[in-house]
């Protein structure tokens, strides 16, 4: 809460004195509000009593009320002159403001009076993270008393002379000096400054290819007083200001590539932020290129174990540029994760066995003075193939059987598209798209085929991932085989057993064509057909 009235023509107004009354008064929020009565009165009170206390000195003007604050209540006036006003007159009139106030009825508990010299200023008030501070208030102006240094009204030493070591943002402030003689307290204040020798630069882009501009920026730590104002100023590379203004933090400026012919030397720019006898600069390197193309084989969907292939398609008209690969600003060299082929037209780089680290911005940048070219092509979206960490394993299903279900459990989870095959050439038998880490499919008994799951996802091959077929085989005509076996060959022992008898009762045929045909049966029933004609003819046998 502030009052003010201005000086009028033709006086020219100057402070003589800025000082503090100590009142003993209980404070309350009333006297914060400069439109209260309760401010109103006892601004008015006081005015009148310190505008008799001040009037006789030469030159005098009046007395500014300038607020009150907490500490019962401390009233600030400024003591407003047209001439320079000596400091003992000050000092006397301010004793017997004391005087005048108590037949006022007004208690002082203290009177402080801003007196200019008792503070030795610091070499200088801005200071580096870092640094050592130094501080002394001393009494050569003949002021006797105690000294003490005080930060925001917080007591910080009770030394006229005392340093601080390592100075740190925190340190930034207003301290106050005061030398106490009983009667009255004489200040000084000085404002300390911290800054820090540091830019963070933002180069975004820090290269720009031709038709196009960017911003970059200089900006001072978030730890920096935001209420100092700092004059900034931006150079080319031939050091010529380009762009000069005032902030508190941050500055920028634009940066085109939108000349008819394009730039292609890099060029460097310049930011120097100033305050006071303070200054710290940086500098910032933009290059200029002209952008071209980049391909990338395969150009589907790229999974774990493929071999990718980046292209960087130069102009034609570019012969034996010099070759420079990077991934996420960081230079690639020819080895086991790349190989470069820097020598072929257009130039390639291959990585072989790609997985999920290989992902991220790749550029090719080809220089052939006096220009530079560079194209970007960034890999993203590397399917990672599911692991089958669990399968239903072999065995037989009876064509009596219900039911049986196989299960194919993947450790993965990606949503994926699950297919279930059958037979020989592993006919499509059902398929689903599920994220479940459990795929099953219920085989019937009727069924009796040979099954497979595999995941189909995209264009994955049926071998990237899946249940050997084999494992899974499940065949019943392999029992009707195994019954007809059994059948012809008790058909034939018990023909043998018949046959066996029937010979030990009858003598060979004495006919060669018979005894061939006898002997064969004997040795093994195979021709049911001349079976039958002997057992029709038994008399020829023994005749």
């Amino acid at each position: 809460m502030f009052l003010f009235t201005p000086c009028l023509f033709p006086y020219i107004c100057a402070v003589a004195a800025r000082i503090h009354l100590d009142l003993d008064l209980n404070f309350t929020r009333q006297y914060k509000n400069h439109s209260s009565p309760q401010y109103k009165d006892l601004s008015t009170r006081l005015e009148k009593i310190l505008r008799k206390t001040y009037e006789k000195l030469p030159g005098f003007q009046r007395v500014n009320i300038t607020g009150f604050s907490e500490g019962s209540v401390i009233a600030y006036y400024d003591v407003i002159s047209t001439t320079e006003i000596s400091s003992g007159d000050i000092v006397k009139s301010t004793f017997a403001v004391a005087t005048n106030l108590a037949n006022a009825n007004f208690s002082i508990k203290n009177i402080r009076l801003e007196k200019k010299g008792i503070v030795k200023s610091p070499s200088s008030e801005v200071y580096e993270v870092g640094n050592t501070l130094t501080f002394s208030c001393s009494n050569k102006t003949g002021v006797i008393g105690n000294a003490s240094w005080f930060k925001e009204n917080t007591s910080v030493s009770m030394k006229g002379n005392w340093d601080i070591k390592s100075a740190s943002f925190s340190d930034s402030g207003s301290y106050r000096c005061e030398i106490n003689s009983g009667v009255m307290t004489f200040f000084e204040s000085v404002k300390i400054v911290i800054l820090e020798r540091h830019i963070t630069t933002k180069n975004l882009p820090n290269s720009l290819t031709h038709g196009s501009s960017g911003n970059i920026s200089c900006c001072l730590s978030d730890e920096h007083d935001p209420t100092l104002t700092f004059h900034v100023t931006w150079h080319n590379s031939d050091d010529t200001i380009i762009k000069q203004g005032n902030v508190s933090k941050c500055t920028s400026l634009l940066v085109n590539n939108v000349d008819s012919d394009p730039k292609s030397i890099p060029e460097n720019y310049k930011c120097t932020f100033f305050y006071r006898d303070f200054n710290v600069s940086d500098t910032i390197k933009v290059g200029f290129y002209v952008k071209v193309n980049m391909s990338i084989t395969p150009e589907r969907t790229i999974k774990e174990s493929d071999t990718v292939i980046l292209t960087c398609l130069l102009p034609t008209t570019i012969a034996n540029p010099t070759i420079t690969w990077m991934k996420d600003d960081e230079i690639i060299t020819d080895g086991t994760l790349f190989s470069l082929f820097d020598d072929e037209d257009p130039p390639k780089l291959e990585i072989k066995d790609i997985k999920s680290t290989h992902e991220g911005n790749y550029s090719c940048i080809a220089k052939k003075e006096p220009m530079t070219y560079q194209g970007y092509h960034a890999v993203r979206g590397i399917i990672t193939m599911p692991r089958i960490i669990k399968s239903t394993s072999s065995f037989t299903l009876h064509c009596n059987d219900e039911s049986r279900e196989l299960q194919c459990c993947v450790a993965s989870s990606q949503n994926m598209n699950v297919t279930w095959r059958k037979g020989k050439y592993f006919n499509i038998l059902f398929q689903d798209f599920t994220n479940k880490v459990l795929l099953q499919f219920l085989l019937h008994s009727f069924s009796c085929y040979s099954h497979k799951c595999e995941n189909c996802d995209l264009s994955i091959k049926r071998s990237a991932i899946m249940v050997p077929w084999a494992s899974l085989q499940y065949d019943c005509s392999t029992l009707m085989k195994i019954s007809k076996v059994i059948f012809v060959f008790l058909f034939q022992t018990i023909l043998r057993c018949i046959l066996k008898l029937k010979l030990k009762t009858t003598a060979l045929p004495t006919n060669p064509k018979n005894l061939h045909l006898a002997l064969k049966v004997r040795q093994s029933v195979v021709y049911s057909a001349t079976l039958q004609e002997m057992m029709r003819k038994p008399q020829q046998s023994t005749s």
